[in-house]
């Protein structure tokens, strides 16, 4: 059997290293399972009657009860998570209900019944909210040995934050690493946890907005998810903190995610031998090198998903070395047979000035958009409505 989590009960299972366990959980009729994802989904807990009656389906089918109350825990922390806008709340959880006792009355005379909190909506309007561990001030002292203001990446960190939680890559390669290296490495993390609220807002039926789905059917990564960060850099730079990204990755609790290449990354040769199956759904690179970048783009651009993959460049605009490839590339995308001709197929180009400071000051977004001779590639059309 398929033992991939299918919900948040089998996910905090598997987590748990309790994977055994799935198999029993499948066991339970989808109707139980959705109401006790529904109760386990009300942002102000549970109470001890519905705790009980949680626990007794669990162990019906097999768990023990301390391993029941166990995987409950860990559904309700990740409750706490979703429907906190600082993850320090999630640090310190309002206190759990005691798991009631094993001789406490029944309801409805032994047959447990699991109903949804009168108090809680049925759609997503209770669960989803703007999270992410960035806002805790406690993140920002952990990273805060990584900073260095050569590199300049003060905002660049958060921009960087902001962009893969919404456009949800899966694989992300950072060519020079640093600091912005884990506002990478922690928004893959937080697109996972959020990814998984949907799954079991989907199953509970509550991913919608009153009566509107508020998810998408054919969106895969509700399935196939795994974000992972590559990222390469030669260790060289006087003012590197490369070298301490492992570590503090590692204090985070998101090492899993983190691929780390100590490589010079103008060996052109890495583009076509680096070990990575799938193309690249973002390309960050802050290398520091303006007069050698149009080489490295060249060689790696093929590497980069056709179908809306973006290549972020740092500090493009107010450095003539820079300034001067970025022109004949703003001019290539505006020349559709030259596109085709090089190779690069259709792309779009947008810069970024940050107008207070004299160096590290800019980027730039380029978006992959089809391959050379193929049709532009198109985003799906979803609703008539915004």
């Amino acid at each position: 059997m398929d033992r991939e989590p299918r919900n948040m009960l089998e996910k905090h299972a598997c987590k748990l290293n309790y994977a055994w366990y799935v198999d029993m959980l499948r066991e339970l009729e989808e109707d139980v399972v959705s109401r006790i994802t529904t109760l386990l989904f009300n942002p102000n807990g549970i109470d001890g009657d519905e705790r009980t009656s949680i626990v007794e389906h669990l162990t019906g089918s097999g768990l023990t009860e301390a391993h029941a109350n166990e995987i409950v825990d860990a559904c309700l922390d990740d409750t706490r998570r979703a429907n906190s806008s600082c993850w320090s709340q999630i640090q310190s959880p309002a206190p759990k209900s005691p798991p009631a006792s094993p001789n406490a009355a029944r309801k409805n005379s032994g047959n447990v019944v699991v109903e949804p909190p009168t108090n809680a909506s049925d759609d997503a309007k209770d669960v989803i909210r703007t999270t992410g561990r960035i806002y805790d001030p406690k993140f920002l002292e952990i990273i805060d040995p990584l900073y260095d203001l050569h590199m300049g990446a003060e905002n660049m960190g958060p921009i960087l934050y902001a962009l893969t939680r919404f456009v949800k890559p899966n694989r992300v390669l950072e060519v020079g690493a640093g600091y912005t290296s884990i506002f990478l490495l922690q928004a893959l993390q937080d697109n996972a946890d959020e990814l998984q609220m949907y799954r079991d807002l989907r199953t509970s039926g509550r991913a919608k907005c009153g009566d509107v789905p508020w998810s998408v059917d054919g969106y895969d990564g509700f399935d196939a998810y795994d974000g992972q960060l590559h990222i390469m850099d030669n260790m060289a730079h006087h003012a590197t903190t490369a070298h301490l990204v492992q570590d503090i990755a590692a204090k985070l609790g998101n090492s899993e995610r983190l691929h780390v290449h100590v490589a010079d990354a103008f060996n052109f040769d890495l583009a076509s031998t680096l070990a990575v199956p799938k193309k690249f759904d973002l390309l960050w690179i802050d290398l520091g090198a303006a007069n050698r970048i149009a080489g490295f783009f060249d060689a790696w651009w093929s590497r980069v998903n056709e179908n809306g993959g973006m290549v972020l460049v740092h500090s493009t605009l107010t450095n003539e070395l820079s300034r001067s490839w970025l022109q004949s590339m703003r001019e290539l995308a505006r020349d559709r047979e030259q596109q085709q001709n090089r190779g690069y197929g259709c792309f779009t180009e947008i810069s970024f000035l940050e107008p207070m400071k004299m160096f590290q000051n800019s980027f730039t977004v380029f978006q992959r958009r089809g391959l050379a001779y193929d049709e532009e590639y198109q985003e799906p059309v979803l609703t008539k409505y915004p």
